[in-house]
């Protein structure tokens, strides 16, 4: 509901030298490789002293992604008093989402009420509509004739275009798989890499943990911690990146996931990350079966059950989208 791109500008990146397309790309790589509570913890280091709204956007978008509701809900009333009505609106939007994901409906309304009548808002009227369903006991069938019904627009009953853009929109909100992030023994090697991550340098990070894996060969957080960085620098803009190609550093990512995979062949955590790579490389087949894999372990929490359900949900529209608007050619 809320995939919403917008330009970070973080003091801490600037004071360092970086420019503000690399903030961007820092931040934005992180989130595509799952990786949410880094991009969290980049933001939080560089909260600016006044109301910056792309800031505030971003930082917003990744509390709720990596389900630090709370978080959301607080930050997002903290600037209230400061915000003029469109941007009033936005903010109440995200109070609402966070909420509606907490499961505290009453809430999730008020709040999404105040988003239309602070300003037009078709995201918040859906997310209101359906929350007064949910209130009225209704089941989660019958709201499809709500979010069908667009500005007094029906959609096609074909299942097609309006229909797979509203469901697309309501599940990307939660459809956000977040990476595990392990906590690695603090040797030299490792505390290198985290280093030069936080500063944005996955490049010479990657290099640091292929170091560390090669004198670990069996340590199972260190091949993710490489596979993580590998796919967050192929995921830059960079074609070529210190001798290495985007397709190389997606090389090591996948190597990285496979060494972890043969160290702990059940372990949900490497299939979780296997995952997130093979959608960053839009093969939604081998991310089905690695987060179905993910899905059969009995020690998975909950909330990242949740999230890969939403997750293979997710990638099924956007197969579904992709099939109708770029069919497979013929040939």
């Amino acid at each position: 509901m809320l995939a919403i791109a917008l330009v970070t500008q973080t003091g801490q990146a600037l004071a360092q030298g970086e420019n503000f397309e690399s903030v961007l790309r820092n931040v934005e790589n992180l989130q595509a490789a799952g990786r949410t509570n880094r991009a969290v913890q980049f933001l939080k280091d560089s909260e600016p002293k006044h109301l910056n709204k792309e800031y505030t956007v971003k930082l917003l978008t990744c509390l709720i992604n990596a389900g630090e509701y709370d978080q959301a809900v607080s930050s997002a009333k903290k600037w209230l008093p400061d915000s003029q009505n469109d941007f009033k609106s936005l903010l109440y939007t995200f109070i609402g989402t966070a909420y509606n994901l907490k499961k505290e409906y009453q809430a999730a309304l008020d709040a999404f009420t105040k988003a239309i009548e602070s300003n037009k808002n078709p995201s918040a009227e859906i997310a209101k509509q359906k929350i007064q369903l949910l209130l009225a006991g209704k089941k989660e069938e019958d709201l499809t004739k709500t979010i069908n019904s667009v500005n007094g627009k029906t959609a096609p009953d074909d299942g097609t275009t309006l229909q797979l853009h509203l469901e697309l929109a309501q599940l990307q909100c939660a459809a956000g798989l977040v990476a595990v992030e392990f906590d690695c023994p603090p040797k030299n090697l490792t505390k290198d890499g985290y280093k030069l991550e936080s500063a944005g340098n996955f490049k010479s990070a990657t290099n640091i943990y292929l170091e560390a894996v090669k004198k670990e060969p069996s340590n199972m957080k260190l091949a993710n911690a490489l596979g993580l960085c590998a796919m967050t620098e192929a995921l830059s803009e960079n074609e070529e990146s210190g001798g290495y190609t985007k397709e190389d550093y997606f090389k090591i990512a996948d190597d990285a996931f496979r060494k972890a995979y043969k160290i702990s062949e059940n372990d949900w955590q490497t299939w979780n990350n296997w995952g997130i790579l093979k959608t960053c490389r839009d093969d939604y087949l081998g991310a089905k079966s690695a987060l179905a894999i993910a899905l059969e372990d009995k020690n998975l929490p909950v909330e990242q059950k949740i999230r890969i359900e939403h997750a293979l949900r997710f990638n099924a529209i956007a197969e579904r989208l992709r099939n109708r608007f770029n069919p497979p050619s013929s040939e």
